[in-house]
């Protein structure tokens, strides 16, 4: 079975996009509250949450630091990668469609893959 790595943070974040598209009218506040409730169900069956401890926190100071000076490392992205590498096991794939956060990931995983480009690193 395939085990999907998820971080805290996006549990914040996709509730972030979707509220954002109600208030901007794509979306109902009817399809909002479904979109959620079909998030919680997977999020209990399908992913395994990477909680934000102070281990993860440190790693993403640590990355900023030796990172940003070379590539623009956001906040948010240096706790997405430092989660996923606080995780990291072999054959695991990081995976995002950020443009930003895939260049900012390069070189720190064996796998990265856009699934968007259907491009990636690695093996």
């Amino acid at each position: 079975a395939v085990q999907i790595w998820l971080s805290e943070l996006a549990r914040v974040e996709l509730h972030s996009v979707f509220v954002r598209k109600v208030r901007e009218g794509e979306l109902t506040e009817a399809i909002l509250q479904a979109v959620l409730e079909c998030f919680r169900e997977d999020l209990h069956s399908r992913f395994q949450v990477v909680p934000l401890t102070d281990d993860i926190v440190e790693r993403a100071i640590s990355l900023l630091l030796s990172q940003a000076k070379n590539h623009p490392l956001r906040t948010l992205d240096a706790l997405h990668i430092a989660s996923a590498q606080a995780v990291e096991k072999s054959g695991l794939a990081f995976v995002t469609a950020d443009k930003k956060l895939f260049t900012a990931a390069s070189g720190l995983f064996s796998r990265i893959i856009d699934p968007e480009a259907k491009v990636g690193l690695g093996p």
